[in-house]
């Protein structure tokens, strides 16, 4: 058998029961035999044996456990046990043996095949305790000094017992004399008796006797009246009632109780209402006989019930003092506190659960919920606003009812319209909920629009007991209500303007050309010429006021001309400086032979200025802004894997914008361009500026890619198309095509299929030998599978599980001449700035051409490094 795990609590629960066996009873032989039995249970013993000393001072078996004294051995077997016994007790040591000790037999004369060992303890000098195990590892030394301490307590408790039967024995003495000194009173008495009788028959002797006999008839007639008043007074009540005297005697019980509890007669207290055969520990006996009445709760395992207790002292018809307890049933009562908190938790889980802020009053207007939310939007926590009456304070700087506080107060409609002046509704949610919305300047500091909707809290009867208020912060809304129509407006006016400008355009090239005619005509007349000079002077400055008007409708001409984005870049460098500010470091990689786009160079400064504000914007804390050109060949395929429409494939002049700022969300990806669409707080932004940055480029047929992670910056690429004139030239100086094709083997690793399944063309095209894997642990499997050698690893920089430096570092020991091409959205400085590759690492940026990839693979497979 295995040995048990004795923890300390085990030993500590080994110690309690028995020590909770040896005080049990005064009766030695019921004491040890449930003192044995304890033993032989809590230490997983066989069976056990208590030897006791008796009037000879020999040992003999008092009480067993597992086997009966009758089955005890011979005779003979006995006294050679006993002698051990014995020897062992004057030892005062324990003993412990198992079957391959020598000496085993002699401390276990009678085995089963199971008993393997035995454990010995001397109780002092009086006994002997006894423990056959089924197992050699069961019995232990921690366990025999544990049996050693409690023999010390089984020993006094022994003693108490001999004591006690002592003492019963002579007590047994003393009454049998009183009993002895009762007949011969009683035989006095009945001399007594004779002497009255010869005395009584006088006269006098008689009256008297007849009196004496008269008034204890009188007493015995009011003491059986008070009696049944009192018995029928206890059995009408409602509560329970009964009677109870020191020995847990049931005296008295009404029917209340006895409908619940069953008849009472010839029961015990602890036996009628708990069916226990001893005394309750939670008994409150001694605090009412102490004179003390005690006021408590009980629920009754019996018959399901809660009942209110209250126990007082009551003198008995003895003489004696008794209990009375009246038993009042409060399940109900109970029942409905349990399911009143139930659902006060829930309502609190689901108010804290709300992500809408939310706050309860109750019937006095103190607040008992006030949510996360709430604490997030005013910065007012709960524990500074429960409890209290002031929930207004949060919203108003001078004392006036929310609408939860009319809603308990029962308002009537036109009382909440007249303190919210008609700006309210009826909610359609619940009866009596009513919502509006307000400006509250004195929240937050800069003061915030919110929507609020209030409903009352009925308890079951549909009375209001409290209310329930929800408030939405709207002020963005209001917001982009707002510049919706500001928006509005400034579209008609500058329709309004465009179309004046347009029309007195048409008077201003009559005016103009006609003044123009007649300056070539008049030579001679100077006063003339003047007059009319000074009329073509006033059309010029007419014509420069209706291009503004144009301007500001957005219907003006647009002054195209070649131009270098390079030198733009350079001529505001100065003035980007200055809009960043000091705490941002401000790099440009400019291409040196930058192809010229055909654009109107007010509108490309605009666009670099919108981008440059927009990352300074996402650096607050400072960072790294680049700026960067670069030439670029887009095919047909680069638009059709990025899902670009409209656009022609060609040369095209890229301008990028890189940042190390906060970065950006798919969700705000999809709407940056979105006009009004802003991430920055109330006023900091109008939601135009790449709105505007989209328009323009769209307008010179261009367009915009945009990368971005959260944590890791953005990339804004505008693409341009560079002028036919310049490309026309460009053809004529590119040297001859190299041979791009190769035989080797290149694992290309993607998380994104489209982009994968394009690279695994191109190079496939070309004549390598491709492995293709959609992350970094798929790429660590394929390598494993294949037979032979990966001389290219073309792989993503970002990718879920597992990262492309991360993938190459796994790979390199593997393939020790293995180059690698790190793929991204990012451009080479970009990657550099995230600390993602150094610098001297491949770099393919993306979009690319077919060719540029077939150029970027045939590079670094013919380089020595």
């Amino acid at each position: 058998m295995e040995k048990p795990v004795r923890s300390s609590f085990q030993h500590l629960s080994i110690s309690y029961e028995c020590a909770l066996a040896i005080g049990n009873s005064l009766n030695l032989s019921e004491m040890l035999h449930e003192v044995i039995n304890t033993m032989v249970h809590k230490t997983n013993a066989h069976r056990g044996i208590i030897w006791v000393k008796n009037g000879e001072k020999k040992l003999q078996p008092v009480a067993t456990a597992g086997i009966n004294i009758e089955d005890m051995p011979a005779q003979g077997e006995i006294m050679n046990l006993v002698d051990v016994l014995n020897q062992i007790q004057k030892s005062r040591q324990f003993v412990l043996r198992n079957k391959d000790d020598k000496d085993f037999l002699q401390y276990c004369p009678v085995l089963t095949e199971k008993e393997e060992s035995v454990l010995i303890v001397p109780v002092t000098n009086v006994a002997i305790l006894h423990l056959i195990y089924a197992g050699r590892e069961i019995a232990d030394e921690p366990l025999a000094n544990l049996l050693a301490g409690l023999s010390k307590k089984l020993s006094v408790a022994i003693e108490a017992c001999m004591a006690h039967k002592n003492i019963i024995n002579e007590v047994q003495v003393r009454v049998e004399a009183e009993e002895e000194l009762k007949k011969k009173t009683e035989q006095l008495i009945s001399s007594k008796k004779e002497l009255q009788r010869l005395y009584g028959e006088s006269e006098q002797a008689r009256k008297s006797l007849l009196s004496i006999l008269e008034d204890v008839t009188q007493k015995e007639k009011a003491l059986r009246t008070a009696k049944d008043n009192m018995t029928n007074f206890l059995n009408s009540m409602t509560d329970g009632v009964y009677i109870v005297n020191r020995e847990h005697d049931i005296k008295f019980v009404n029917p209340v109780l006895t409908k619940g509890f069953g008849p009472f007669e010839g029961k015990k207290c602890y036996k009628y209402f708990h069916d226990r055969d001893k005394v309750c520990p939670w008994c409150k006996n001694d605090d009412v006989f102490a004179g003390k009445t005690v006021h408590w709760e009980w629920y009754s395992f019996k018959n399901q019930k809660t009942y209110d207790l209250i126990d007082t002292p009551l003198t008995l018809p003895d003489g004696s003092i008794g209990k009375l307890e009246i038993f009042r049933d409060i399940t109900e009562r109970k029942q409905a506190e349990e399911a009143l908190q139930n659902s006060e938790e829930r309502l609190a889980r689901a108010v804290e659960g709300n992500s809408i802020p939310t706050f309860l009053i109750d019937s006095n207007h103190t607040v008992t919920h006030w949510n996360k939310s709430c604490e997030n939007l005013t910065g007012i926590s709960a524990a500074e606003i429960v409890g209290t009456q002031k929930v207004w304070s949060v919203f108003y700087a001078e004392e006036r009812p929310m609408l939860a506080d009319l809603i308990v107060d029962e308002a009537t409609e036109k009382e909440i319209a007249g303190h919210y002046d008609g700006k309210y509704n009826k909610s359609i949610l619940t009866e009596g909920a009513y919502e509006y919305e307000d400006f509250y300047p004195d929240l937050c500091g800069k003061g915030k629009w919110l929507f609020l909707t209030a409903a009352p809290l009925r308890d079951q009867q549909g009375k209001i007991v409290g209310a329930i208020e929800t408030f939405q912060d709207i002020t963005e809304r209001k917001s982009m209500e707002e510049q919706l129509r500001q928006s509005q407006k400034m579209e008609a006016v500058g329709t309004l303007a465009g179309g004046v400008a347009h029309d007195f355009n048409n008077l201003l090239t009559v005016i103009i050309g006609n003044a123009e005619l007649a300056l070539m005509n008049v030579i001679k007349n100077e006063s003339l010429r003047k007059g009319i000079e000074e009329i073509k002077k006033a059309g010029d400055k007419a014509a420069s006021l209706t291009r503004q008007l144009l301007a500001f409708s957005r219907k003006q001409m647009i002054m195209l001309e070649v131009i270098d984005i390079n030198k733009g870049i350079n001529e505001t460098k100065k003035m980007l400086k200055r809009t960043i500010g000091e705490d941002i470091e401000f790099l440009t990689v400019l291409e040196t032979k930058l192809w010229k786009v055909h654009a109107d160079s007010g509108q490309i400064n605009q666009i670099i200025m919108n981008m440059v504000a927009n990352a300074r914007d996402a650096m607050p804390q400072g960072g790294k802004l680049t700026i960067e050109t670069t030439n670029a060949d887009l095919n047909e395929n680069y638009f059709r894997e990025y899902g670009i429409n409209g656009v022609k494939p060609g040369h095209y002049v890229m301008l990028t914008v890189s940042d190390t700022g906060s970065g950006m969300d798919k969700e705000t990806l999809e709407h940056i361009f979105d006009p009004f669409f802003t991430t920055k707080e109330v006023g900091k932004g109008t939601g135009l500026g790449l709105s505007t940055v989209y328009g323009i480029v769209k307008q010179n047929n261009g367009f915009v890619w945009v990368y971005s992670k959260p944590g890791q910056g953005s990339t804004f690429k505008v693409y341009l198309p560079k002028v036919k004139e310049d490309a026309d030239s460009e053809e004529k100086q590119r040297p001859p095509v190299v041979e791009l094709g190769g035989s080797e083997t290149v694992l290309i690793v993607e998380d994104d299929y489209g982009l994968r399944k394009l690279a695994q063309e191109i190079l496939l095209s070309y004549g390598y030998r491709v492995l293709v894997a959609k992350n970094g642990e798929d790429a660590l499997r394929i390598s494993k599978e294949h037979e032979g050698q990966i001389h290219l690893l073309l792989t993503d920089v970002v990718m879920p599980r597992m990262g492309g430096k991360k993938l190459a570092e796994r790979l390199q020991p593997l393939y020790p001449w293995m180059k690698v091409i790190y793929m991204s959205g990012y451009t080479d400085n970009a990657i550099v700035r995230h600390g993602v590759l150094a610098p001297e690492l491949n770099f393919l940026e993306k979009p690319f051409t077919p060719e540029g990839l077939g150029h970027r693979v045939r590079e670094v497979l013919e380089s020595e490094k």
